[in-house]
Formats: C-alpha cells, sequence, structure tokens
C-alpha cells in the first residue's frame, strides 16, 4: 500500500517483519488476482478486502501509537486512514449488491482517497512549516 509506505517513512517508523510479510504477500495476492478469471470476481475482491482491512489495521495502530505520544501530524492522517477504510468497506458493500441503504455513487473510493490524500498533504504542509520556522530562528542566531 502506498499508505502504509508513506506512514513508516513520516514516522521514521522502522520496518518489522510483520509489515515486511504483510508488503510481500500483497505482492503475491495482486498477482493472483490479476491472474484468476473474472467468474471469480467476488472471491478476488474479498481476498483484496481482508489484505486491505489488514493494512488498515496496521496502520492504524502505528496512528494510534504516534497519537498517544502526542505526535501532532498524526490526527489528520488518522482522518484520512478513516476515510479510506469508510469508502474501502462501503465498495464492497456496493460490490456485494448492498445497495438497500447506500447511496448512488459511482465510485466511493476515489473519494476516500481523494480525503486521504488531502489529509497527508495537510500533515505534510505543517511539517515543512514547523522545519521552515526553525530555520528561520537558526538563521537569526546566526546573524
Amino acid at each position: 500500500f502506498m499508505g502504509l509506505q508513506f506512514i513508516l517513512v513520516f514516522f521514521q517508523y522502522p520496518t518489522s517483519r510483520l509489515i515486511r510479510w504483510y508488503q510481500l504477500a500483497l505482492i503475491g495476492v495482486s498477482g493472483l488476482v490479476v491472474i484468476l478469471p473474472d467468474k471469480w470476481f467476488h472471491a478476488n475482491l474479498l481476498i483484496l478486502f481482508y489484505f486491505s482491512v489488514f493494512g488498515l489495521v496496521l496502520i492504524g495502530g502505528i496512528i494510534y501509537q504516534k497519537v498517544m505520544q502526542r505526535y501532532v501530524d498524526s490526527i489528520p492522517l488518522g482522518i484520512g486512514i478513516v476515510f479510506v477504510a469508510i469508502s474501502e468497506i462501503l465498495e464492497v458493500l456496493k460490490q456485494s449488491n448492498f445497495r438497500f441503504y447506500l447511496p448512488d455513487v459511482d465510485n466511493y473510493a476515489q473519494y476516500g482517497f481523494a480525503i486521504s490524500i488531502f489529509m497527508m498533504a495537510f500533515a505534510l504542509s505543517n511539517r515543512f512549516s514547523r522545519v521552515y520556522s526553525v530555520l528561520d530562528t537558526l538563521n537569526q542566531g546566526l546573524e
């Protein structure tokens, strides 16, 4: 997942064996989904859904740990992950013909990912503004 790699680099989090195995297994599962025929579409969807849920749990655990450590940038990232999780659940419900209570939207995932990317950009902009303010303070100390 792009989100998992972003979180690991953003928080300077060491890559554990669990995360490395998840990444390698995701490559294999993605290849399997591409190879299987269309008649297995729902099985493919469920496989990817379970891997997505596991990835979101990993990311959620890392963000929860950073929130408990009072890391400022973890809150917008957590909000983005929540929206991705909600959009994935809605997509799976839509694909499994559970449309009775869902609003008629073409693609829920695009909105979830858009909000997630916006929150990533917001967290990065906060980090850059803090770095530049520290840099300005250091420059004033040199003068």
